[in-house]
């Protein structure tokens, strides 16, 4: 049977004389940067991260989420945060909007109907869209930028049977043939390389495409200015998951807000959501209104002790390496020797600990001053005892002491971070009124479908623009 093979960043570099993953660990400011940091919440990423002992980690992310089975579970390690919602009110992104048929009932249509009728309309709204788009360039004199849809699928087989539609006389007689790619983990070789270049270059002049077709592959690391249109089909997708979809059609392809309406929008086209995602960005919570996404009355141990959150350091290490000492000692009164000397050195650490979590106005330096020493050996020693410590006679225990105290301090000053106390505070005050009104009907109702507008509805302040349209699916 082979043998697992060695991570290339583990394997030995002839140029630095062991392997990088060596050399990074010995570096005394080693600083890791996370982006999308989400995905290093698992217990295997944060585990590998610790491995690497650095002595700071910052974290990036949209989403300062992971998702559980219970829903989405948010960081509580939050430094600064500069949320959508504030991002949109200061005119840095796109304005996101919502479409979709006036009246449109989904109870009367199938899942293929709903798919091909949100397709007809989003193509519609980029039809639009690149007019207004040409326009805008025209009357400016700056370049023309060219939008495209994107269109989400939930499996590859639906993304498969999608742009055989897309590309067939039956969708606008065929315009669309060769201007549609599709994505997905299943692509292999060559067709996969041909599509992804396709995709690095959306932005170019000479780049024929205006729809992309996906699944679950473009929700990060993907970075355009000239999405536009977005078409989710048929998915049932986590928080974190939309949040992203949509993050990839905000950014603006000028730079800055442009006053134009159609140009300063992404739209989703969601006619058997509509109601559904007007209503979750209505709410106080939602990611289009709320300032400030991590609150500290969200964590459910408000007012508790806290712990202590750090990675791995050289004490933890220090530990790690005593223990496999001890299981490779001989003799029963070896390994008692080493079982005493990590429960000393376990002791003086949380000894130190203790001392430095008594006030936020205790420094590292301070646990080198000779009163400080004096507290950590007294709780060291308490520890002991309340251990029931059996393998040391009572004045071993305090030369151990002394022996482990220095170079347990130095260990958590060079390897230890403050964290601070961070309160986010609203100040924003709102107030809801309610006023009674009468109900008129003297005038009868009129119950009639129109299906002959499409409805566009902005997120954040619920200003709508209506399209005519002449024909219906």
């Amino acid at each position: 049977m082979r043998g697992r093979k060695e991570p290339q960043v583990k394997r030995l570099w002839e140029e630095l004389g062991q392997s990088y993953f060596d050399y990074l660990v010995k570096l005394p400011d080693l600083v890791v940067l996370m982006d999308e940091s989400h995905h290093y919440r698992a217990d295997r990423g944060m585990a590998v991260i610790n491995e690497l002992q650095p002595a700071l980690g910052l974290e990036l992310t949209a989403t300062p989420q992971v998702e559980t089975p219970k829903g989405a579970k948010k960081f509580k390690n939050v430094v600064y945060e500069y949320s959508l919602a504030r991002a949109i009110n200061d005119g840095f992104v796109k304005e996101p909007a919502v479409a979709t048929r006036k009246n449109f009932d989904s109870k009367k249509y199938n899942p293929n109907e709903i798919d091909r009728i949100k397709l007809t309309d989003g193509i519609r709204i980029h039809r639009n869209t690149q007019a207004e788009l040409v326009a805008y360039a025209t009357n400016e004199g700056v370049n023309i930028v060219k939008p495209f849809v994107l269109v989400v699928c939930k499996d590859t087989t639906h993304a498969g049977e999608i742009v055989e539609y897309l590309t067939s006389d039956d969708f606008y007689d065929g315009y669309y043939a060769g201007k549609v790619i599709e994505l997905h983990s299943n692509q292999r070789g060559s067709e996969k390389d041909e599509n992804i270049q396709q995709l690095l270059s959306l932005e170019a002049e000479d780049n024929t495409i205006e729809i992309v077709v996906h699944v679950n592959m473009l929700k990060e690391g993907w970075d355009v200015t000239n999405l536009y249109t977005i078409i989710p089909l048929r998915t049932a997708a986590s928080l974190t998951l939309r949040e992203q979809t949509i993050g990839r059609g905000l950014r603006l392809p000028y730079g800055k807000r442009t006053g134009n309406a159609a140009v300063d929008r992404v739209t989703i086209v969601a006619h058997d959501k509509f109601e559904e995602i007007i209503n979750a960005a209505n709410e106080e919570t939602s990611i289009i209104r709320q300032e400030n996404i991590i609150h500290i009355e969200d964590d459910e141990d408000f007012g508790k002790e806290k712990e202590i959150v750090r990675g791995a350091t050289a004490f933890d290490v220090h530990i790690e390496q005593m223990e496999k000492k001890k299981r490779f000692a001989r003799g029963k009164e070896k390994q008692n020797e080493i079982v005493a000397e990590i429960e000393v050195v376990r002791a003086v650490g949380l000894a130190t600990d203790e001392f430095l979590s008594q006030s936020a106005n205790i420094t590292f330096a301070d646990a080198e001053k000779p009163e400080a020493q004096d507290f950590i050996r007294e709780k060291a020693k308490r520890h002991l005892e309340k251990d029931g410590q059996l393998h040391l006679q009572t004045d071993d225990i305090d030369e151990k002491i002394n022996a482990a105290l220095a170079p347990t301090i130095e260990q958590k000053i060079k390897f230890s971070i403050a964290i601070p106390s961070i309160a986010v505070i609203q100040t924003n005050k709102q107030v809801k009124i309610y006023k009674d009104f009468e109900l008129r009907t003297d005038n009868g109702f009129n119950f009639d479908v129109p299906t002959a507008e499409i409805i566009i509805e902005n997120l954040k302040d619920n200003k709508t623009d209506c399209m005519k349209i002449y024909f219906t699916t």
